[in-house]
């Protein structure tokens, strides 16, 4: 099993980072298909098997914080109902007392056989990711 990395945006550096996520496009409508029904179809045999290629991330499941001059930062992650999903949640607070709260969602693609992230920000921010092999 190959285990996948970059989820915690390098666990909180730089801490600012997460205010300036890129907007994502909206995705083009797909007309229904052959092809759409056998996604569908995918996703439905697959959901079970989540877990699998998740289990490798269980490391992150808890509360982390991280302080310096600038910024203090804290998540928690956990696992969703019958671990399909990595939900993570946090808060970052910079010395002037901007604060940054969000959430992200950690999942496994089984259309396309890669784990992704999906996270929003109080300030909506969006930002989708595929997460890379650590090498």
């Amino acid at each position: 099993m190959r285990c996948w990395t970059r989820v915690f945006v390098a666990l909180f550096v730089p801490l600012f980072s997460l205010s300036a996520a890129a907007e994502v496009p909206k995705p083009e409508d797909e007309p229904a298909t052959q092809e759409g029904a056998a996604m569908e179809e995918a996703v439905e045999e697959e959901t079970s098997e989540h877990y699998e290629h998740l289990k490798c991330l269980e490391w992150m499941l808890g509360t982390w914080t991280a302080e310096d001059v600038e910024a203090s930062a804290t998540t928690t992650v956990r696992w969703t109902k019958n671990r399909s999903f990595l939900a993570r949640s946090f808060k970052i607070v910079t010395a002037d007392e901007h604060e940054l709260e969000g959430t992200q969602v950690i999942g496994w693609d089984p259309i396309r056989k890669e784990i992704r992230s999906w996270m929003f920000d109080s300030e909506g921010g969006v930002r989708r990711r595929v997460l890379e092999e650590r090498r």
